[in-house]
């Protein structure tokens, strides 16, 4: 994945910093429907964790990036 950092004062990288934090937080969601699913239906117990720390990686991406964003 790639990581855009901001340049303070140019609004096109921000958009496109937060256009990819966007796109994390929708992967993140579709994670955690999956994980639902397969909890729900109780099977595929190994597909589960899997997608446990594929979401915990997701967020702590999610809150690094987010961490280091100073907004006016």
């Amino acid at each position: 994945m790639t990581t855009i950092t901001p340049t303070p004062g140019t609004d096109p990288d921000l958009r496109d910093y937060v256009s990819n934090l966007q796109a994390k937080a929708c992967r993140l969601a579709g994670v955690m429907r999956a994980a639902a699913h397969l909890e729900n239906a109780g099977t595929c117990n190994e597909g589960r964790v899997t997608l446990i720390y594929m979401a915990e990686e997701l967020a702590e991406e999610l809150y690094r990036a987010l961490d280091i964003v100073s907004l006016p």
